[in-house]
């Protein structure tokens, strides 16, 4: 019998049938996802991902409209305060060529400057997510353990 007059032998040998089902695949993937979601539990690696991932596009959503302002907002000056800390210990490092006389000097920011402020603020974005899902791995971990009665106190220390 011809392919064309079988017609269930020849969808299952198209190509755009393996397209359909790799979205199967993607449904099937989402479904997992959506699930993991709904049981948002911190023991799930997917729903701290999950978390850690909004967390991210939160903090990115705060800072990088406001990055290049003079004058920023209080949360964003508070959400990049590490990067003040390491860029003041970083800089230093950075050439500055003087611009003014000895007696007055007048130091201008080059691109490397500007490269290395925004790669620290870049690393900064970075941290809150990071920071987001260890903490939520150690909170899953010490609410285990208390949980199965080996905890004890060394365990609560960290709830």
């Amino acid at each position: 019998m011809h392919p064309t007059a079988n017609s269930a032998a020849f969808i299952r040998e198209t190509p755009a049938n393996q397209r359909f089902v790799a979205a199967g695949d993607a449904g099937r993937w989402a479904a997992n996802l959506v699930r993991a979601f709904m049981e948002l539990s911190i023991h799930n690696r997917v729903t701290r991902l999950a978390i850690s991932a909004l967390v991210f596009f939160g903090v990115l959503a705060l800072i990088v409209p406001h990055l290049m302002d003079v004058e920023m907002p209080l949360i964003v000056e508070v959400l990049l305060a590490p990067t003040w800390l390491v860029g003041k210990l970083f800089g230093r490092f950075i050439p500055v060529g003087n611009i003014g006389t000895p007696e007055e000097p007048v130091y201008e920011a080059t691109p490397i400057h500007l490269l290395a402020g925004l790669m620290f603020a870049f690393l900064n974005i970075l941290l809150y997510p990071v920071v987001t899902y260890f903490a939520l791995s150690l909170w899953s971990r010490a609410s285990r353990r208390a949980a199965s009665g080996m905890g004890g106190t060394r365990g609560s220390a960290l709830l």
